[in-house]
């Protein structure tokens, strides 16, 4: 980077608003990297912010209390949130004045450019916007504040496959709603429409949506755009592919493809749809289609696998992720799916491989696959009888996510080959807990059955606690005179028991339930009188 007088007099501001409220605006052509090689030796510790998907300026400035004085705040990627993120800042411009650290908002001519279009209230707090491109340096910063680029077409990055709670939808609407109305060029309009159409969608408020991505559309008609009116079908029926409208989705893709007959992605995820469905011919036609369009397109032949594997054509599933993987080496659901089926072709050391690299590789996986993929690693390595490791990637697993129910009837298995038998039915107990607390009721009867069955290994609550499950739940007598025979050493285990018998003798406890009810704070026997009462 060029030292320009612009240069040193933004290192000598950055020296006088150390510790103090300043916002600063830079317009670079280069790398960010640049410009804090040239920051940091001068004493500063640069706090480098990219604003991508949900990441929020604002939430990481408030928190400036927690980051030494000689912090400098380095915000860039406006344009990958753009506009919504112009008119959020606006409408908040008021917390800057709190933020005791100086702050710089970077980007090239355009970027700023649009926040002097359309965030005002903000651009005025500035104290300065400094050009460090190599063009020469305007006489006037005001002659670009009202510089004005010709209008043409605009297609901004919109949060579709995002998780979003409502409070920030609302938010968001609630900006959109301000930009429309301050925006007067077309395509930005269409493109807030079509971001006000999301955030309805996201909110299951579909009449709104509608009539929101009709706007946009109507807008981009009426400007000849063919392009964005193809990208406007596309967002909503990823969309609804998204929330599982999968009609909807197909019906939208089919649209786009009319649009744009050579969208190797629409063919993809029209695919996608369509295996959802179980209409699996007509999602490798598609599959097959992008493929033809895009030969290098890893999305299609991945979910190719998928569809192949649904329907147990393992070795063809096996070359589509081969494949999807040469195009793409770190794509983890693609490792972690490719294990899946080495597991079902009994080839359990590859399975293990590759759960291994996708648990390398799990930040790109999808959260509910993380622990997924540490629990079918464990179930491979007990497989081959290695029962030790299996109980440490289980172990791994319920770290991640607690109330994994598979994690610990798996572990609760391999505590059992080893001997183990009191964990083995503390495990089984909690698996079971967990499936009927999701409804799977028949899976968990099978999983009290298998606890109950060490009856005679092992004498322990547990034990006695899925005995009586079973029994609410299969309302199996044999069941009670096995119970009959064991010690049970819970005192309301043992008054649930005498509950179940006279309630077998048509005796009126009602009243005795309530009072179980009120006094007792333990969840998994809360869950049992439960099941009494539903006898």
């Amino acid at each position: 980077m060029i030292y320009t007088q612009q240069l040193k007099e933004l290192l000598n501001e950055l020296k006088l608003a150390e510790g103090k409220n300043c916002l600063l605006f830079v317009i670079l052509d280069k790398s960010q990297n640049d410009l804090i090689e040239i920051i940091e030796p001068r004493g500063f510790k640069v706090n480098r912010i990219y604003l991508e998907k949900e990441v929020n300026l604002l939430e990481l400035l408030i928190k400036w209390e927690e980051t030494p004085e000689n912090t400098v705040y380095l915000a860039h990627g406006l344009s990958n949130q753009f506009l919504w993120v112009l008119g959020y800042l606006n409408l908040h411009r008021d917390l800057f004045y709190d933020i005791k650290r100086p702050v710089i908002i970077s980007g090239s001519e355009y970027e700023i450019g649009e926040i002097a279009r359309y965030a005002p209230d903000l651009w005025r707090f500035r104290s300065r916007t400094y050009d460090l491109t190599e063009k020469k340096i305007r006489e006037k910063e005001e002659r670009f504040t009202m510089s004005l680029a010709e209008l043409e077409p605009m297609y901004y990055i919109l949060p579709i496959f995002e998780d979003e709670d409502e409070e920030k939808l609302k938010e968001r609407i609630k900006v959109d709603e301000y930009l429309l109305g301050t925006v007067r060029d077309d395509y930005k309009k269409a493109e807030l429409y079509m971001s006000l159409a999301i955030s309805y969608l996201k909110l299951d408020d579909f009449e709104r949506g509608k009539r929101s991505f009709e706007k946009s559309t109507e807008i981009k008609e009426k400007l000849s755009d063919k392009k964005g009116i193809s990208i406007n079908y596309k967002r909503v029926a990823d969309i609804f592919l998204w929330k599982g409208h999968l009609e909807e989705a197909v019906r939208f893709y089919s649209s786009v493809l009319e649009l744009n007959p050579n969208l190797a992605e629409a063919y993809s995820r029209r695919g996608a749809a369509y295996d959802e469905l179980n209409q699996h011919e007509r999602a490798i036609e598609d599959y097959n289609k992008a493929i033809e369009i895009n030969p290098n397109n890893a999305e299609a032949y991945y979910s190719r696998g998928v569809t192949y594997t649904d329907l147990n054509q393992y070795e063809r599933a096996v070359e589509d992720y081969n494949k999807a993987i040469e195009l793409n080496p770190i794509l983890a659901v693609a490792y972690y799916n490719r294990g899946f089926v080495y597991d079902k072709l009994n080839q359990y050391e590859r399975a293990i491989e590759d759960y291994d690299k996708a648990i390398e590789l799990r930040e790109h996986l999808p959260d509910d696959k993380d622990a997924q993929a540490y629990t079918n690693r464990g179930a491979a390595y007990a497989k081959l009888k290695q029962h030790e490791k299996a109980i440490q990637s289980y172990e791994k697993a319920i770290e991640l996510n607690p109330n994994l129910a598979e994690a610990y009837v798996n572990r609760g298995s391999s505590y059992s080959e080893i001997g183990r038998y009191e964990e083995a039915t503390r495990d089984l107990k909690k698996g079971g807990i967990l499936l009927l607390n999701s409804e799977r009721v028949e899976d968990s009867t099978e999983v009290f059955s298998t606890c109950f069955d060490f009856r005679d290994s092992v004498e322990s609550i547990d034990v006695a606690y899925c005995g009586l499950a079973l029994f609410f739940l299969r309302r199996d007598k044999k069941v009670l005179s096995e119970l009959k025979i064991m010690r049970i050493r819970d005192k309301i285990l043992i008054k649930i028991f005498e509950l179940a018998l006279r309630r077998l003798e048509n005796e009126d406890i009602s009243d005795e339930i309530i009072k179980l009810e009120e006094e007792e704070k333990r969840e998994d026997l809360r869950l049992l009188i439960r099941l009494l009462k539903e006898t």
